[in-house]
């Protein structure tokens, strides 16, 4: 349980020991934070700045933090230029999870020029199959982005528009989380990607 793991890591810490968590920091522990919600925020405005203006957001359960963080953070930068989310389906991290709700999507109709948030690269690899599946283009039909920069996402066809999260640096503030007894928390630069799978829309060239 949440109070055994809690009593656990106390008495660990104790002992000498120091754990590390990738997330916000709690009692006797350090944290590593990657700016969920601000990364997918620069995703949003970006993809607002293709010219994209209605989109479908594939999600984990609400109240799963990163997900609700990314979500938060699309929505905003998205609104930046009168982008709407219409529909938030709900699953999990699994790449078969973002089939399915790609799958309801496409059963509950998505017109041509929608664009597709996915929680992760690994869910949004899932949504292209879907996509591809149901004999729909990924690309200027219904374009597809996610969160990570997984190495299957420049590999997959198209390549697939994500944020570049450096997992080398994540590694390394988490060595020296570990070691340095006076580390203080780096700053994790990310970047949005862009790729095949988000082409400009029409509405970019309108509002430039």
């Amino acid at each position: 349980s949440e109070s055994d793991t809690r009593h656990e890591i106390a008495e660990f810490a104790r002992t000498g020991g120091r754990v590390v968590v990738l997330g916000a920091a709690g009692p006797d522990t350090r944290g590593i934070e990657i700016d969920n919600r601000g990364g997918a925020e620069m995703l949003g405005r970006q993809m607002a700045a293709l010219g994209y203006r209605r989109a479908i957001a594939l999600a984990a359960a609400d109240g799963v933090h990163t997900s609700d963080e990314r979500l938060a953070g699309f929505r905003r930068g998205f609104a930046d230029r009168d982008g709407v989310v219409d529909r938030v389906y709900r699953g999990d991290f699994r790449q078969d999870s973002g089939a399915e709700m790609m799958s309801a999507a496409l059963q509950d109709g998505v017109e041509a020029g929608t664009l597709v948030f996915a929680l992760s690269d690994v869910v949004a690899i899932g949504a292209m199959s879907a996509i591809r599946a149901a004999g729909r283009e990924i690309g200027h039909d219904i374009a597809v982005c996610g969160f990570d920069d997984v190495p299957s996402s420049s590999d997959v066809t198209p390549t697939l528009t994500t944020v570049h999260v450096p997992l080398s640096d994540v590694g390394h503030e988490a060595f020296r989380a570990v070691v340095d007894e006076d580390w203080t928390p780096g700053d994790l630069a990310l970047d949005v990607v862009v790729r095949e799978s988000t082409p400009p829309r029409p509405a970019a060239q309108e509002s430039a």
